[in-house]
């Protein structure tokens, strides 16, 4: 389930597509999974061409981020403070080309 400009709920299932046209400087919203998921905000430009995005769901994921780096004289010591990342939904755009040919093969039963 996602949000589209924060108002109409949608649910996409496996092998689905929407599409969505808007104008110029019409802004566009789509998020999913609320507070620890992913927003995007898109504006309408004249001859822009199509975008396209794959949606994900829940997932866990390994954090790390730099730690404190030790030089020695023969070399260099760094470690990382390693955490658990969480996420409620993802957002990742997706190759113009391959946007088109997975359209083409899911056709219009979607």
């Amino acid at each position: 389930m996602f949000f589209l400009n924060d108002d109409e709920e949608l649910t996409l299932y496996p092998f689905e597509y929407i599409t969505h046209e808007y104008n110029v400087d019409e802004k566009i919203t789509i998020q999913i999974g609320g507070i620890t998921g992913s927003t995007i905000v898109m504006k309408g430009e004249e001859n822009q061409l199509p975008q396209f995005f794959t949606l994900g769901g829940a997932s866990i994921s390994p954090a790390l981020t730099p730690g404190i780096g030790v030089s020695f004289q023969k070399g260099t010591v760094n470690t990382s403070i390693g955490g658990i990342s969480f996420k409620n939904g993802s957002i990742n755009p997706m190759d113009l080309n391959l946007g088109l040919f997975l359209m083409e093969i899911i056709g219009d039963n979607h």
